[in-house]
């Protein structure tokens, strides 16, 4: 699947450690060493060419003359100067499945558009702590900021937070939206505005005709209150009835066969014919137990799932809220270079919107 696909940085870390060390190499030689095709390894050299990295030749590429003293004029218009070729951006992601790989990437290009590598690292979910994985990218000297996505629930939340506030470069959380110190100061944060976006599910379904909603949300996500809060404004906004307001775990958990019985007999029982469901995996377990149960998606119920990361990869394609996963790494990019660019800016924090993406599995209710 592409969510496994090994980010464009770590080759391109690769290439100019294998360029400082001979001088120039080869498309052919590459391209075994990486173990990639051959045509990802052009693209890699022109994507580098391009930001000043190297200097492509016929067959292969060449390490830039240390001494040529260019400036460099990437993509956005902005001239790099030669020293901030192999600076680099850290990133810090709670794990790279569905969600965070599109996230990274739209970081990735706009590091490497600002003359810029990205240097990622992976955490957990269920971390308590992010300061052991966070500290080699703060401790690298070619970092020059961090976007990280840390757990503002953790019981250790208030001394990560104190320790992230206290270091000597710039912060951005990315889908974390989280204060700290006695006077609860805002960190900069970009991040998808989840309650808007739930809210978009339910005026969908409104508008298709469906009186009686529900929401099936993951317990275990950071976001589930807005997703909550978000849903239920908007069903109330429209007059309809509630069937089905759960909390549900993770399709990965012991107890969501149990749960998932449970909720499917919950709607049958409230008549619910249209329901948002988080994230995409716990929306498609819903659509099977449903049709086990003798009803079909969309004819008897409509499932509306939230995350968009393979709802397309189902049958049927699940309708979804798409968070602008792309656009949050970019401008989580854009908003830590302005920062290093003038330290005096006041804190911002940017909400994104998602968008609804219509497919098969949403219909009007029977009449």
């Amino acid at each position: 699947m592409a969510a496994s696909r090994p980010l464009a940085s770590a080759r391109r870390d690769s290439i100019l450690r294998l360029l400082q060390a001979r001088g120039s190499v080869r498309v052919s030689e590459l391209a075994e060493t990486l173990d990639v095709a051959e045509m990802t390894v052009r693209r890699d050299l022109v994507a580098m060419d391009k930001a000043g990295l190297l200097r492509r030749t016929h067959g292969g590429a060449e390490a830039l003359d240390a001494d040529a003293g260019a400036v460099v004029q990437p993509s956005n218009g902005k001239a790099i100067h030669p020293a901030a070729r192999t600076k680099r951006i850290g990133m810090l992601v709670p794990d790279m499945n569905f969600y965070w790989p599109e996230v990274a990437r739209g970081a990735e290009q706009a590091a490497n558009d600002a003359g810029y590598l990205l240097a990622l690292r992976v955490g957990s979910y269920e971390t308590v702590d992010e300061r052991p994985t966070l500290a080699p990218l703060y401790d690298d000297p070619d970092v020059v900021g961090v976007l990280a996505v840390i757990r503002t629930d953790s019981p250790n939340y208030a001394q990560v937070a104190e320790w992230l506030q206290n270091q000597d470069k710039p912060t951005v959380l990315v889908e974390r939206d989280a204060r700290h110190g006695q006077y609860a100061e805002p960190f900069e944060s970009v991040v998808s505005d989840h309650e808007y976006g739930a809210g978009l599910g339910i005026h969908y379904l409104a508008e298709l005709g469906h009186k009686r909603v529900g929401g099936a949300v993951c317990a275990g996500s950071p976001h589930r209150e807005k997703i909550r809060a978000g849903w239920r404004e908007a069903a109330k906004s429209h007059d309809l009835e509630i069937g089905v307001d759960v909390l549900i775990p993770s399709n990965t958990s012991p107890e969501f066969p149990g749960e998932l019985k449970k909720l499917v007999k919950r709607i049958k029982q409230t008549g619910t014919t249209g329901i948002l469901a988080h994230s995409d995996p716990e929306a498609m377990a819903l659509v099977q137990a449903l049709q086990e149960a003798g009803l079909s998606v969309p004819e008897d119920v409509s499932v509306l799932s939230y995350d968009d990361g393979i709802a397309e990869l189902f049958t049927p394609a699940l309708t979804a809220i798409h968070p602008p996963r792309s656009s949050l790494g970019l401008t989580s990019v854009e908003m830590l270079l302005s920062r290093i660019a003038d330290p005096g800016l006041p804190v911002r924090k940017a909400s994104l919107i998602p968008s609804l993406v219509v497919r098969g599995s949403t219909a009007g209710p029977r009449s």
